[in-house]
């Protein structure tokens, strides 16, 4: 899997050496692209995680409209990648940025909010 973690107002590998398919590296890419502006525009936002068709977003503090951007970022990274988006929300003070920190939390239920968008729209 390739993993980004988006800093404030750059992109950086969490994992340099790992390896993707030309079209996956594209599409995570267009989806960094996309949901950059999320990231600069809201302090509340500690990090953004890319991985292909999925983005993971830390929260801190959480906000009360954080499900309301967690969809508009579905229909961005959607757009984007022209691909079934999904974005999973968490409380940054709980959950870092790195791989095994969010796939832990989703086993163990602690992610806030998950949604995903095809065809420019969130699914139900």
């Amino acid at each position: 899997m390739l993993f980004r973690l988006i800093p404030k107002l750059t992109f950086a590998a969490s994992n340099p050496t790992a390896k993707a398919n030309s079209s996956n590296s594209s599409s995570s890419s267009c989806a960094e692209k996309a949901l950059e502006k999320f990231k600069t525009t809201y302090s509340d936002i500690k990090w953004i995680v890319v991985d292909n068709n999925t983005a993971y977003v830390g929260y801190d503090p959480v906000p009360d409209v954080f499900r309301e951007r967690c969809k508009a970022m579905a229909i961005d990274g959607n757009k984007a990648t022209d691909f079934g988006f999904h974005v999973w929300a968490f409380d940054a003070s709980k959950v870092s940025g790195d791989k095994n920190s969010i796939q832990n939390a989703i086993n163990s239920n602690k992610a806030l909010f998950e949604t995903t968008a095809r065809h420019g729209k969130i699914e139900k």
